[in-house]
Order: C-alpha cells, then structure tokens, then sequence
C-alpha cells in the first residue's frame, strides 16, 4: 500500500502546511489517485486518524528524537507520524510494515538522508510496546491534552466551563470515527420500506432512538445508491434532527432557515411540514443556494425557496411563525467530524459571538407574535451560545423563554429553554439549541 500511504502524506502535509479543511483536501487527493476501493478505505482510515492523534504522535516522536518536532522536514514528520499510528491505532498493519513503508515515503520524498533517522525513531517506539511516555510530573490537563489529542488550551476551556468529570467523559468521544446517520425522507417513505431498498444495494443500516433516524453500518459511497437518487433519505446528524423538532413546526407554518446551507435542516423542516406552507431557506453564496435547490428537488420539498440572503444585513423579508438560526460557529462539539478544529488557537472564538448576535438581533423583528426561534450552534462554548441567549432576552422584553427538546437528559445544569446535546450523553455530535418565544398570540 506504499501508493496508499503517499497519498495520505501529501493530503496530511497540505492541511498542516495550507491550513486545508480536511475534507476538501481528502476529497481531492482521493478523486485524483487511482486507488482501488480497499486502498482508499485504508488511506483514509490513515489520514483522519493521523490528523486525529496528532499531538499524541508528536508527544510520542519527542520522547524518542533528540530532534525537535518543530525542527523536523514537515515530510519526514508526516512519514513518522504515520508510521507511528499504524504501531498504536491499527492493528491490522504489522510494526516491520509501517516502519519499512515509513521509510519509504522519506526516500520517496527525497529526504534520504533522514531514512536512518525515521528508522531509529520507530525502531524505538516498537520497543516501548505502544506505551505513551506520560511522565509523572505532567498536570492533569497535560495527560488529557496528550491522551485525547486535544491542546492544552481547550482541555482547560473545557473544564472551567464544564467541569473536569464531563470533561472527562467528553474527549474520548471526539476520537474514533463519528457514526454515519441518515434520516427517512417521510414525504416518500418510512423506516421499514427505506431498510429493505438499501439492503438489497447491500447496504447495512441500524434503527436508532432518534425519530426517524437511520445508522449506517460501515463504509458506503450513499450518493451512488439507487435509494440516494429516488430521494428517499438524506445525511444527518440525530443532533440536527432535534434542532428541526425544537422548531415545533406545523404544516401550514410560514419558517425561515437563516443560515440553512448545505440544506439538510431544511429538508427535514420540510418534511415535517409534509409540504404545507412556506419554508425560505437562505445562505450568503449562490454556488450553496444552488447545491440546496438540487437537494429539495432531489428529496421532493417543494415548500422550500432557496433565497441569496445575508443574516449580517437587516431587510425586509417579512414575518414568520417559526424562525431556525443555526448560526455559524467556532465547531468545538464536532472535534470528532473535524480533526484540524482542535488545533486551532482559542483566539479565533474571540469575534464569533458578537457576529452570532448581530444575526440574532437582525432576525428578531421577523418574528411573529406567539412565535418561536430556534438558536443553535454545534460548538461547546458559553460565550457563543448561553450568553448570547441571554442577551437576547436581556434586549428585547417582547421575547421569554420557550421550553426545549424536555424528553432528553440534560447533563449541564441548563435552564429548560436550552440544552446541550453531548456525544457520550445524547449519541449525537457536540450541539446547543436554545428556543425564544414572541411575546402574544397570532
């Protein structure tokens, strides 16, 4: 698989090199290498694991270099990095494998000169069996930061916001592939009639909780089904789901999704309305507006307009019953989906909340008297999400609060109107979601 592993080296070194999201560069890589099916299941495995574990393999390499990370050539830190997972993470590859093809890609890379030097490296690592060199000295967030590859700075963000035992339980839920969810298109079919027609496309899916809601048991390229074409269901998350039942639509409802691209709350929206009313589905770029007319005509939601709309500029779109604001956000529920987020620095949450807001505050004068607005992110983060609803409520009086999602557990001490949706709690990626409700009846 040496053709597999340069794929992933060179995919790894754009997004730590380019800052590339992961999988925009993933996708491309793959579309332009000829692998086979399998090979490309295991590079892919390979990538998002190494982006993944990142700081415990560079932890790792530190304990066994005498060369700085930070000093190292990014290809032959790639090469040791990969070559480091395939030891501890992936059992299926044997040590002499992954470090004779470790060594490979840095001949491969045109860095001979430090084949020795990847060699030794892994070398040593295979004689310490896997272990991670934590030292006794090292904090508590260090060894946290280290065992769940996640920066110091955000362990300690999530413990003085959530305390160190969900912290605790939180992390490890953001390592390890995240489950693929689809939910049933009920304008077309129910759960019982979309199991069988994927089944016989030889596609395995679990019935979930979540209402109407699908798990979909190993790895499946759904856009090439028979089912995906017929438009019998879409990709979602149960976490977005229940951001859409927040909502409580009806149908016949007039609803506005803010910020709807790439589409799929819409769609559920929709669905639930069983087509009766009117759902305008907005986004800042024309490319999303057309990628979200093709999906709703794809699943059948002929409620749904796709609107060119910016949330930042107040106008004049009128009045709703129902209004969902699922804004944009800092992702730090979705470390699991989105490797490269945990690497950011905590700075760039600094202006997302005032931006947050500034939408929020635009969109309130469209909401109908007895209506309610849904607020939801899928970061974990305070700033961004209680404290801008208390905002909301501070600013303008004709709002109070509305009772959210009551049928599931809540786990950090919030008020009824808002709720955290955790992974290792709710089985759903990391969410927020708040509801508002417009003073008076309609």
């Amino acid at each position: 698989m040496a053709n597999a592993r340069k794929v992933v080296q060179n995919a790894l070194i754009r997004v730590h090199k380019d800052e590339g999201y992961s999988n925009l560069v993933w996708n491309t890589e793959l579309e332009q290498s000829d692998l086979s099916s399998r090979d490309a299941a295991f590079a892919t495995t390979l990538f998002y694991g190494v982006l993944e574990r990142c700081l415990t393999l560079d932890y790792v390499i530190a304990a066994h270099s005498k060369t700085p990370v930070k000093k190292m050539d990014l290809s032959v830190l790639e090469a040791l990095r990969m070559g480091i997972y395939q030891m501890l993470y992936m059992d299926s590859v044997p040590d002499r494998a992954a470090i004779n093809e470790s060594v490979t890609l840095v001949k491969r890379s045109r860095q001979n000169r430090f084949s020795g030097f990847v060699n030794g490296v892994l070398r040593s690592v295979q004689r310490a069996e896997g272990a991670i060199p934590l030292k006794e000295t090292d904090s508590q967030v260090t060894k946290l930061s280290v065992t769940h590859s996640v920066p110091e700075e955000l362990v300690s963000h999530y413990i003085t916001h959530y305390g160190v035992s969900l912290t605790e339980q939180l992390l490890p839920s953001f390592l390890g592939a995240r489950p693929l969810y689809i939910r049933v298109n009920t304008l077309k079919t129910d759960e019982e009639q979309l199991i069988q027609a994927l089944s016989s496309e030889g596609i395995e899916v679990i019935v979930t909780e979540h209402p109407h809601t699908l798990q979909v048991k190993g790895g499946h390229n759904l856009t090439a089904t028979q089912a995906f074409e017929q438009g019998l269901f879409h990709v979602q998350d149960p976490a977005s789901v229940y951001a859409c039942l927040a909502l409580q639509v009806q149908p016949g409802m007039r609803v506005l999704d803010v910020c709807a691209a790439p589409g799929g709350k819409s769609f559920t929206l929709g669905q639930i309305m069983e087509n009766k009313g009117e759902l305008i589905s907005c986004d800042l770029y024309d490319h999303k507006i057309r990628l979200m007319q093709q999906g709703a005509e794809r699943l059948g939601v002929t409620c749904m307009q796709s609107v060119l709309r910016d949330a930042t500029v107040q106008d004049d779109v009128g009045e709703f019953d129902r209004i969902l604001c699922d804004l944009p956000c800092s992702g730090l529920g979705i470390l699991g989906r989105k490797p490269e987020i945990r690497y950011k620095s905590v700075t760039f949450l600094d202006n997302l909340p005032d931006l947050q807001y500034g939408m929020l505050r635009n969109t309130v004068p469209h909401l109908k008297a007895g209506g309610i607005l849904v607020f939801s992110t899928c970061t974990l983060n305070p700033r961004e999400n209680q404290d801008n609803v208390e905002r909301l409520l501070r600013e303008f009086e004709q709002l109070e609060p509305c009772a959210v999602l009551p049928q599931l557990s809540r786990v950090c001490g919030e008020p009824s109107h808002m709720i955290h949706l955790l992974p290792h709690v709710h089985d759903t990626d990391g969410f927020f979601v708040s509801a508002v409700r417009r003073k008076g009846e309609n």
